[in-house]
């Protein structure tokens, strides 16, 4: 498992953007996680692949695993693991109807000077993580 990391920021076109490892860190065909934040659910995934990047929240919202980084990888398409909801690793979107609708949040991402960066996520904690709906009695 990644150490949780505090990434370095930088702004670019009034985006924020996290310096996340060095490309050379990355492996053609596979995924890896990365965290962000303290939450355990704040990760994300990168992708490579033909020589591209791409960047998915790394929580799938069918059944909250966070696996997406081990996914069968087919085209530009990402297959969960644990259930095998799929992905498209360009827009995040769930490319089965029969599926359901949920889909995972992608990021930009792109390599400056050997380094990878992706726009700094903007996570939602789950709604069952709401603990403030439950009243103290």
């Amino acid at each position: 498992m990644s150490k949780r990391t505090a990434y370095e920021e930088v702004v670019i076109e009034n985006k924020v953007f996290l310096k996340i490892c060095r490309l050379t860190e990355l492996f053609e065909g596979k995924g890896k996680r990365f965290f962000y934040g303290e939450d355990p659910d704040m990760q994300f995934a990168v992708y490579k692949i033909n020589g591209k990047l791409y960047s998915l929240n790394n929580v799938c919202p069918h059944r909250h695993r966070d696996q997406m980084h081990k996914g069968i990888i087919r085209g530009l398409n990402v297959m969960c693991p644990a259930h095998g909801w799929t992905y498209s690793l360009v827009t995040g979107k769930n490319i089965s109807k029969k599926q359901g609708v949920k889909s995972l949040e992608s990021y930009e991402i792109f390599v400056r000077d050997d380094y990878v960066y992706v726009e700094k996520p903007n996570f939602s904690p789950a709604k069952w993580k709401n603990y403030d709906s439950f009243e103290n009695k």
